[in-house]
């Protein structure tokens, strides 16, 4: 490419100068893996790049880098948490981070004090696979 000066009043340069355009790939984050468990737990979510490494953040913007590969474990979480993932390739950096998410969902409880004995019959128990309900609960 070749660049012109040119005035306010349209006075055109006597020379051109040459430009050389380096035009870089913009890396982007192709899929995500989140990752979930009941109560509470440790997970790996999972991230690829189409090209390049993978820097995971605790933010969408800004925040602390966590890691620098397309496993990120989460340690022991009690609470759902997002992570925030981006590609990285020659100097340029994906345009905008990736949320996957940690989820920890809540674990069933069972708040029905009533006490039920159930007795079976050995000779029958093979057979004994369906469920069973009582009072409207699922045993």
């Amino acid at each position: 490419y070749y660049v012109d000066a040119i005035t306010s009043k349209g006075c055109v340069a006597a020379s051109r100068s040459l430009v050389i355009a380096n035009i870089k790939r913009v890396p982007i984050i192709s899929s995500t893996i989140p990752s979930e468990v009941c109560g509470s737990g440790n997970m790996t979510v999972s991230a690829t790049a189409d090209i390049g490494s993978i820097n995971w953040y605790d933010q969408a913007t800004s925040g602390t880098l966590l890691g620098s590969t397309s496993l990120l474990q989460t340690g022991n979480l009690t609470i759902s948490k997002d992570y925030y993932v981006e590609a990285l390739y020659n100097g340029c950096v994906s345009t905008s981070r990736t949320k996957v998410q940690a989820l920890v969902r809540a674990l069933p409880s069972f708040s029905n004090t009533n006490l039920v004995s159930i007795y079976i019959d050995i000779k029958y128990a093979k057979e004994f696979y369906a469920s069973i309900w009582i009072l409207g609960y699922t045993i």
